[in-house]
C-alpha cells in the first residue's frame, strides 16, 4: 500500500507545484494514522520539493478535531482518515475544492460518510 501512495500522490500532487515560483508547494495531510503518513511527506519533501503539515485526528481532543476553516493557502490537501469525518472538517473540504482547491483522498477517505445537512 506505501509504495502505491508513494507512486501515486506524488503523480497527483505533481500538477500544483508551482514551476514559476520559487517557494515549495504547500500540502496539508489530514488523517487519523499519522504515521503512515510521514513516510509520504518525506518523500514528497525529498522528491518533489513539497512542504508538508500534518494534521492527526487522533492526537487532538475530539472537539478540536477538525481543520482550519481556510485552507486556501494550501497548493493541496490529502484525506487520509479511516474513521468518521466530522462536519466543520468536511465543511472545510468542500469550501477549498469549491474554490479551486486540490484534494485527493486516499483510501477509506472515499467512503467517508457524507454530510447529512445540506451545503
Amino acid at each position: 500500500m506505501q509504495r502505491i501512495l508513494l507512486f501515486i500522490l506524488p503523480c497527483a500532487l505533481l500538477a500544483c507545484q508551482p514551476e514559476s515560483e520559487p517557494d515549495a508547494a504547500r500540502v496539508l495531510i489530514v488523517t487519523d494514522e499519522s504515521d503512515r503518513m510521514e513516510p509520504l511527506a518525506a518523500f514528497l519533501a525529498e522528491e518533489g520539493g513539497f512542504e508538508s503539515t500534518i494534521i492527526d485526528y487522533t492526537k487532538l481532543p475530539e472537539d478540536e478535531r477538525r481543520l482550519p476553516h481556510d485552507v486556501s493557502h494550501y497548493d493541496a490537501v490529502v484525506g487520509y482518515i479511516h474513521n468518521e469525518l466530522n462536519a466543520p472538517t468536511e465543511l472545510a473540504i468542500i469550501g477549498y475544492t469549491t474554490g479551486g482547491g486540490r484534494f485527493v483522498a486516499v483510501h477509506h477517505m472515499a467512503w467517508v460518510t457524507p454530510l447529512r445537512s445540506s451545503v
